[in-house]
């Protein structure tokens, strides 16, 4: 399982690209090559590595409730709930940090929040975080947690 940082985790190396791979990982997620395209689109649009990693993962796990929906996988759907928990206490701990900016914050919590249990709302909210197409195109990140 996946828990939050006791401390502020320090970088090993000053790569941006490396940092968000870091993060992502510590989320749960393995970034892809797709992914590292677009963690640095993220990055070189002014986001930070933390709010970066925070979207890779939100896609992707808007990815996996998806998929777990749609092939009606028991397995998946129970682990969404406590993936999920442990994603928002991380995010909170950026967003603590002043690593994260509150609104960014606020929106990643509430797309994971929606995407934890299934409802008539999941699909929405997939669509909604699925909408852009540059995200949307391919898999951004992998779950280290949740097997397709």
């Amino acid at each position: 399982m996946i828990w939050p940082f006791s401390k502020k985790p320090k970088p090993m190396q000053n790569d941006p690209l490396t940092v968000v791979r870091g993060l992502v990982k510590h989320l749960g997620y393995d970034l892809t090559h797709y992914g590292a395209g677009v963690a640095l689109l993220s990055i070189e649009s002014g986001y930070s590595v933390y709010e970066t990693a925070s979207h890779i993962v939100v896609v992707s796990f808007a990815r996996d409730a998806q998929w777990a929906e749609e092939v009606s996988d028991l397995d998946a759907t129970m682990k969404l709930a406590p993936i999920g928990i442990a994603i928002l206490q991380n995010l909170k701990h950026f967003k603590d940090n002043g690593d994260m900016r509150l609104e960014i914050w606020e929106n990643d919590t509430t797309s994971i929040s929606k995407l934890m249990t299934p409802s008539p709302e999941t699909s929405d909210w997939v669509a909604k975080i699925l909408s852009d197409p540059v995200v949307a195109k391919d898999a951004v990140a992998t779950s280290r947690i949740i097997n397709r």
